[in-house]
């Protein structure tokens, strides 16, 4: 989803209809970290009191991982402390992914602590 369609949803928010606002609530939740820098900038500019919730109500589900989002950070350490050429190409892979993503985030973290105890 681009950024265009990720603020459509976060203005749906406002929506006089409980039915739009749902379902954008729930678009919005799929996307996870990717749309992070989003909220924060629509509650800096000081939405209504349900947008506000809303907004707050996604951002407190990043804060907290699921089961499935553990195991993928997890995989990421195995990966790091496997030697081997595949362990580096799936981190390398991974490093590839979206720029605000967490897994790709902790791919390229992995990959720089590898670079570093390599020397």
């Amino acid at each position: 989803m681009d950024r265009t369609q990720t603020l459509r949803l976060i203005a749906e928010l406002s929506s006089d209809r409980f039915v739009v606002r749902q379902k954008a609530t729930k678009k919005l939740e799929a996307l996870e970290e990717l749309a992070e820098a989003d909220f924060r900038q629509a509650l800096a500019d000081k939405p209504s009191l349900e947008t506000r919730e809303r907004l707050e109500g996604l951002l407190s589900k990043l804060r907290n991982l699921s089961p499935a989002r553990l195991q993928e950070l997890r995989a990421v350490e195995i990966l790091e402390l496997v030697d081997g050429p595949q362990a580096q190409a799936c981190l390398t892979s991974l490093a590839q992914g979206a720029p605000e993503a967490l897994l790709t985030k902790e791919a390229k973290a992995a990959l720089e602590r590898r670079q570093r105890a390599a020397k």
